[in-house]
């Protein structure tokens, strides 16, 4: 079920479409959570965090493959989480680094020459679309990268080292950056290789991107699309899956 075999099977090379790959980071762990496991194999309403997420790849009609990267331990969990759903996209599960961006670096080693649009997506953001999933691809096409978003609603303050506040931003031009963000795949492996051989270290891969001088385009999302890292997050997630399968 993985492995090479599927990245035989790409689209021709007539079609208007393009190759479209997502790298689905998934090695968290569930210190924050209380959990002794990893945060996305934690139960949400009637499946695991991760098989909510792989799920709206999977059958988004545009995306062709999926890399799933997670921790050593987490191997055989994963293989049988992607078995038990059908998740038939996945062609390959690795091993991720100590840190976020090795860890999309090691699944950007597998994206196959063809892949002309590369998604990358935490896994522990199982509320994410299939629409957003979609927008998000366009832009790229269209920009070269993008990412999902939304504007912030509360005030952000600027602190000093003694926390006390310096200064007030102007909220109209500030946005969270949420998952997923997509990229052409000639630019993203350049981001990359910049990034190593000038030791630019980011917390998203937007921040790569921009280190070239490169424009990124925010895509307006859900803020229902949140990262789950702790209790809290679960339950309102919960409360946002439950509102979601009413109005459904």
């Amino acid at each position: 079920m993985f492995g090479w075999l599927k990245k035989l099977f790409v689209k021709n090379f007539g079609d208007t479409q393009p190759y479209v790959t997502t790298i689905v980071v998934a090695g968290g762990k569930g210190t924050r959570m209380g959990s002794p496991q990893n945060k996305v194999l934690v139960e949400l309403g009637d499946k695991p965090i991760l098989a909510h997420a792989l799920l709206v790849f999977e059958q988004n009609t545009e995306v062709d493959e999926i890399i799933l990267v997670t921790a050593q331990n987490d191997m055989i969990a994963c293989q049988d989480l992607v078995k038990e759903y059908n998740i038939e996209k996945v062609t390959i599960i690795v091993t991720g680094g100590e840190e976020r961006q090795q860890s999309v670096e090691r699944g950007l080693q597998e994206v196959i020459k063809q892949c002309k649009i590369v998604l990358v997506h935490d896994g522990a953001r199982p509320l994410v679309t299939s629409n957003e999933v979609s927008r998000v691809i366009a832009a790229a096409c269209e920009f070269g990268a993008a990412a999902i978003g939304a504007r912030v609603k509360d005030t952000i303050k600027m602190v000093d080292g003694d926390y006390f506040i310096v200064g007030t931003m102007d909220r109209s031009q500030l946005w969270t950056v949420f998952t997923p963000q997509a990229f052409d795949t000639d630019l993203l492996r350049e981001a990359y290789e910049n990034a190593l051989v000038n030791k630019i270290e980011a917390t998203d891969d937007c921040m790569l991107v921009e280190k070239l001088g490169k424009p990124v385009k925010m895509v307006k999302g859900s803020y229902c699309n949140i990262k789950i890292t702790t209790p809290e997050d679960l339950i309102a997630a919960e409360a946002f899956l439950t509102e979601r399968d009413e109005l459904s």
